[in-house]
């Protein structure tokens, strides 16, 4: 059973039903619902097509809605533009012709100056400002390639905020449709966290880490969210290249300790936007960010716009596998309280007799991330008291829906009953040994305090 996660973001290329349900089939833990793009009916039909293909292989998925936040966007190019270094190009206000950019923002206009360097495609296009008109930009081309439409823009001028007015408008419509992970764009400090916390109910804030003032307020926005997405592509806008993959292994292991979600994204298997295999060094990527302790991996361009959505998810599934054969499992982290230390002993008892699995009865789900946490090499398999509580633990590192079950203070009927299921599943095996975490008294959210050992075919 994979322990890390995989996020594919849904798009063009991944809209109809048939597909998302291959993706769900292929190994999609978490559909990613870009709200940078398209209409609110356009998202309700991505949404809908997810939860019933996710009920029809019976597979539980997890919805993220990415809200966009201030990022600008190039407009819709009638045709993609294949841009050469040297070459001069145009940015305007008003819709493109052939040969212009169309940039739909008058802040755009308002705020860069000559000499600046734009960057668009996270970075893969480079221009230089060579002047400044009203309602046009003429630049030059220093680093050239094949550009398509809404691509990002950034630049040193650019204003970004964590929360807009859109955002707010656009999370009130992801709560009605009852989705579990909510990712916060250009989050500059644990305030934009505190802002969206306000809102977001009792979804899980994920903060992407994109901007320079991110990077230096790591600390605080990894205790203040639920967990943290190194998004590559703006960060290496923001921060010299090289600065990167240290950051992504700072933040990763900071998430780590702190028992937050660790999301790593963009470009993972960025060739298979037009080819069937990835490179070497894509398949080293993937397998390093495993290795790092991610919770999950994302899938951007590959799945949303690429040629080869599901294949995408089936290579990155055997990448992942492949990589955990190595995998440094039962990490060592800090015990804070009675809960982290019922964990520490489970994953480590686990460890110890060699039990096939850890189930967890969890009322909000804490107990099965503070156990994932420890990083167990046993399967995590959650009983939770609502379905919603097993989708948001579906971005988690290890951990694996059982069951949801009505509350119930018949404790020792409901573990026989669960490990029957498990079997039943195939998930574990009748000769087996299972930890079983609980509290009491039971069905009390952060209350977990019991630890019980149990022989398969002695409860069944």
């Amino acid at each position: 059973m994979r322990k890390t996660k995989i996020v594919a973001t849904l798009g063009p290329s991944s809209e109809s039903y048939e597909v998302i349900e291959k993706l769900v089939q292929a190994g999609m833990d978490v559909a990613r619902i870009n709200m940078a793009f398209g209409s609110k009916r356009y998202h309700s039909k991505l949404i809908e097509a997810v939860r019933e293909a996710s009920e029809e292989v019976e597979r539980n998925v997890a919805i993220l809605g990415d809200l966009s936040g201030a990022k600008m966007r190039i407009g819709e190019l009638k045709q993609p533009l294949t841009l050469h270094r040297g070459d001069k190009v145009s940015l305007v206000k008003s819709e493109s012709e052939e040969s212009k950019i169309p940039v739909p923002h008058k802040e755009f206009f308002e705020n860069v100056k000559p000499g600046e360097v734009i960057y668009l495609a996270d970075g893969s296009v480079k221009l230089k400002v060579v002047e400044v008109k009203r309602n046009e930009v003429i630049a030059e081309v220093l680093e050239g390639g094949v550009l398509t439409s809404y691509k990002g823009i950034n630049f040193s001028g650019m204003q970004k905020f964590g929360l807009t007015e859109k955002d707010i408008r656009d999370l009130e419509f992801l709560l009605e449709k009852e989705v579990e992970l909510i990712a916060l764009s250009f989050v500059s400090s644990k305030e934009d966290v505190f802002k969206l916390r306000e809102y977001a109910e009792d979804s899980t804030i994920i903060a992407k880490i994109e901007r320079r003032e991110a990077v230096k307020n790591l600390e605080e926005i990894v205790k203040a969210s639920d967990g943290i997405m190194i998004a590559r592509g703006d960060l290496g806008v923001e921060l010299s290249i090289e600065e990167v993959p240290v950051i992504q292994k700072k933040a990763i292991k900071l998430a780590n300790e702190e028992g937050k979600i660790a999301v790593t994204a963009t470009q993972m298997l960025k060739s298979m936007v037009v080819q069937r295999e990835p490179t070497r060094a894509e398949a080293t990527d993937v397998a390093n960010a495993v290795l790092d302790g991610s919770d999950a991996l994302m899938l951007s361009e590959e799945t949303a716009a690429g040629k080869y959505p599901v294949e995408a998810v089936k290579v990155m599934d055997r990448i992942i596998r492949r990589a955990e054969s190595i995998y440094p499992y039962l990490r060592e982290r800090s015990v804070r309280s009675v809960s982290e230390a019922i964990a520490n002993s489970a994953a480590r008892i686990s460890e110890e007799l060699k039990a096939e699995a850890v189930i967890v009865f969890t009322r909000t789900g804490s107990s099965a991330v503070q156990i994932s946490r420890f990083r167990p090499r046993s399967k995590i398999l959650v009983v939770a008291h609502d379905s919603r509580t097993l989708r948001k633990l579906s971005i988690v590192w290890g951990c694996y829906p059982l069951s949801s079950i009505p509350p119930s203070s018949n404790v020792d009927e409901l573990i026989s009953e669960e490990i029957s299921v498990a079997v039943e599943r195939g998930l574990i095996k009748k000769e087996s040994i299972v930890v079983i975490t609980s509290g009491m008294p039971f069905g009390e959210p952060r209350t977990t305090n019991t630890i019980k050992v149990l022989r398969v075919d002695d409860v069944v």
